[in-house]
């Protein structure tokens, strides 16, 4: 749907999740992917050209996207590399297991990175550090969830020994406001005679 920048990266915002780890690992190897291709690129270029500066650029360039592409593959989920490692151990693991595995190595990489950062005095593979190691957390507690509520109804989280807080559209006032009173809620969903939702009366 969208793709917020940081100054770590970018973070894309999938409307749904790949269905298949094959998918999944394509999407992640197409940013380093174009990275190593830029960094290809300019590497060529740079005997290419005729100026002392433009020499540098392409160099500079060069060297900038060919870390860039390398960092990215590192497996430090949920980065890139992080999410090729998820979708090579799904197959074997199961999506849930495979994101444990690769949420512990990506917040063993953010732990290397924060030493790395305390004794190069770092603040950004600082802030990269943080970024990597919420983000795992972050991506771990997502699938949990997921895990959680997957193939759940409404009906399974309702109270066993509680009635439905609904009621029907024929009812008159005092029966809604007395139902309201038994139930100990200030909301009734109210249905059609054959239990369809019409809308939710509140107590205002």
């Amino acid at each position: 749907r969208s793709i917020t920048l940081m100054l770590v990266g970018g973070v894309s915002q999938l409307s749904r999740a790949p269905s298949r780890p094959r998918d999944e690992a394509l999407m992640s190897l197409a940013g380093p992917a174009v990275s190593l291709a830029l960094a290809a690129i300019f590497f060529i270029l740079k005997p290419l050209v005729r100026t002392p500066d433009a020499t540098v650029a392409m160099f500079y360039l060069g060297a900038m996207n060919l870390m860039l592409g390398v960092f990215n593959l590192l497996p430090a989920f949920p980065m890139d590399g992080g999410r090729v490692l998820r979708a090579a151990l799904t197959p074997r693991l199961g999506r849930p297991r495979a994101t444990q595995v690769a949420a512990a190595v990506g917040k063993a990489c953010a732990i290397a990175f924060g030493i790395l950062a305390i004794l190069s005095a770092s603040f950004l593979l600082g802030i990269i550090a943080l970024f990597v190691y919420f983000g795992a957390s972050g991506e771990l507690a997502a699938q949990e969830t997921h895990d959680l509520l997957a193939g759940r109804r409404i009906a399974d989280l309702l109270p066993a020994n509680r009635p439905p807080p609904v009621i029907a559209v024929s009812s008159v006032l005092g029966e809604a406001l007395r139902r309201m009173r038994d139930l100990d809620r200030l909301e009734l969903v109210v249905v059609d005679g054959a239990g369809a939702p019409l809308g939710v009366l509140a107590a205002t």
